[in-house]
């Protein structure tokens, strides 16, 4: 069983290794049309935008462009379907994204990837499906796109929440009253503080175990981080007075873990079976070194049978002639 996955990694490491520009296309392409519909099922005010060649023509788009690209497309979305509200609601989103991008270049993050798919994550209220993989994959530097994607997320809620109420032209409140009243709940949002946290702390987590001189490093930063992440949630919900849905909180880290399990396969399977211990020295130092090599399989040949038509059809004549 194990060979057959082995032997599909390397065909499907070859098949991209071929055809790897049009793959990356096709998977910007379905990203940024997922993550658009998303948004539209949530705060689809701007019909334009709810247009389903709309998103296909920005999916095509994004699909020739860099990656980056994705999360200044989405930023651009929100704000369209925002303007069709308010105003107000458009300023407040606008100082929150400006605050956001100007730390992103300051830090000279290259993962804006992240901000979208944890985004995406939150949306369907599953942020346990991706925490542990974003350690796996990226540093801890990739906290900071993920926290502003948790951000994102909770200024779209607050916007679905009070858009009635709040931010529509019948209400109460002035220009200023309402932009208070917008980071006032952005700030005091105790879920979306509790996530924030969350993610800083398993995706530092994650990244140092498997970085760590162990066997089976990334297995036991799979398995720790989801671990330690169902108790973050249920510890900080308790301290925090947030009622959250524990079924919902360990399907999203079964699903992380089995992909997490399939990223593992496809990067990182070592075979600690055939560990080798090499020492040598110069004139400075000695080396100790521990080398522990990749799992490998090389592809079945396809084997095929030829059939010589000149010599049956040789014999055949030499039958009808005795």
């Amino acid at each position: 069983m194990i060979v057959k996955v082995l032997e599909v990694r390397e065909y499907l490491r070859e098949l991209y290794s071929q055809y790897d520009v049009y793959m990356i296309a096709v998977l910007k392409f379905l990203f940024t049309c997922i993550v658009l519909v998303s948004i539209n099922s949530n705060i689809g005010y701007m019909p334009m935008l709810n247009n389903p060649l709309i998103v296909l023509g920005i999916g095509l788009l994004c699909s020739f462009l860099p990656v980056g690209i994705i999360s200044f497309v989405v930023s651009i979305s929100i704000l369209m379907h925002f303007s069709v509200v308010s105003m107000e609601l458009v300023i407040t989103t606008l100082i929150a994204l400006i605050a956001m991008y100007c730390l992103y270049f300051i830090l000279k993050t290259q993962n804006s990837i992240v901000m979208v798919i944890t985004l995406l994550a939150c949306l369907y209220q599953m942020p346990g499906a991706i925490i542990v993989i974003i350690g796996l994959i990226f540093t801890p530097v990739a906290a900071i796109p993920a926290g502003f994607g948790v951000i994102l997320y909770t200024i779209i809620m607050i916007a679905k929440k009070d858009v009635g109420t709040i931010f529509s032209t019948n209400s109460s409140l002035d220009v200023l009253g309402k932009i208070s009243y917008f980071f006032q709940n952005l700030g005091n949002n105790k879920t979306m503080l509790l996530l924030i946290g969350v993610f800083i702390l398993i995706i530092s987590f994650v990244y140092v175990v498997r970085r760590m001189n162990i066997n089976y490093a990334w297995s036991f930063a799979i398995g720790a981080g989801s671990v330690a992440y169902i108790l973050l949630i249920l510890i900080g919900s308790f301290v925090l007075n947030i009622s959250v849905n524990i079924l919902l909180v360990v399907g999203s880290v079964l699903i992380g873990s089995v992909f997490s399990l399939i990223l593992y396969l496809f990067v990182f399977s070592l075979d600690y079976t055939r560990i080798e211990h090499v020492q040598f020295e110069d004139d400075d130092y000695y080396y100790f070194v521990k080398a522990v090599p990749k799992i490998t399989v090389t592809t079945p040949e396809k084997k095929v049978k030829r059939i010589n038509t000149r010599k049956i059809v040789h014999e055949d004549q030499k039958n009808e002639k005795e």
